[in-house]
């Protein structure tokens, strides 16, 4: 009897001890199951946001370079056109009345008698400074002559110019002696220099339309 008690507790032992080990590597199996990572769900979860998350930020940042982008291109534009208005403004500030040079305005452009710097005289000197549109290519260039070009009838390169101008008005400020008043004209008066001139014109920057108007006033009338 006694030797039938140990030999039953002597398996219970062993059926208890084969169960903990089946326990142990059952917890094994599991840790190293958590231990390898992802599953393949979550990885596709985790590649789903990330693929939103950069193409949210690809579009924030497309759409930022872009807004500088035509930020910058119009405050270039302006600069361009400013730089030009001032030059513009410098010459029929300096022109003068000349008998050899007509003051000579259209719709289109102008041309009048101003001083210059002439490279060829190395000095200032009077010239011809001409403003002419050109509507095949949009530019509106300048052009200027020294006496000695208009006298060997020369042709001069563009000193400066403006690009992508849609349309362009030049009017000029004259005086009627026979109605006694002044008066904003597409062409000035036979023999007469105009009190200011004013220019507008419309430049192209991509779907974009821009305006510009410039006036100045010809102290030689004052």
């Amino acid at each position: 009897m006694r030797c039938l008690m140990r030999k039953n507790k002597t398996q219970i032992t062993q059926i208890q001890k084969k169960d903990y080990t089946d326990y142990q590597c059952n917890h094994k199996k599991i840790s190293v199951i958590s231990d390898k990572g992802f599953t393949l769900i979550e990885m596709l979860i985790v590649s789903l946001i990330m693929s939103i998350i950069s193409l949210g930020l690809y579009v924030t940042l497309n759409s930022g370079i872009k807004v500088w982008q035509r930020i910058n291109n119009q405050q270039l534009a302006t600069e361009e056109v400013n730089i030009f208005f001032d030059k513009f403004a410098s010459d029929l500030r300096n022109s003068l009345p000349f008998t050899a040079i007509n003051f000579i305005g259209t719709e289109n452009g102008l041309s009048f008698p101003s001083v210059i710097n002439s490279q060829r005289l190395q000095g200032r000197t009077i010239g011809q400074v001409l403003y002419a549109y050109d509507s095949r290519t949009g530019l509106l260039n300048r052009q200027q002559k020294d006496y000695s070009q208009i006298y060997n009838l020369e042709e001069a390169a563009p000193s400066a110019s403006l690009k992508n101008i849609k349309s362009i008005v030049f009017q000029y400020y004259v005086y009627d002696k026979e109605h006694k008043e002044y008066f904003w004209h597409n062409e000035p008066l036979p023999e007469q220099i105009p009190q200011a001139v004013r220019i507008e014109f419309e430049s192209q920057d991509g779907a974009k339309t821009i305006s510009f108007t410039k006036t100045v006033t010809i102290p030689v009338n004052g």
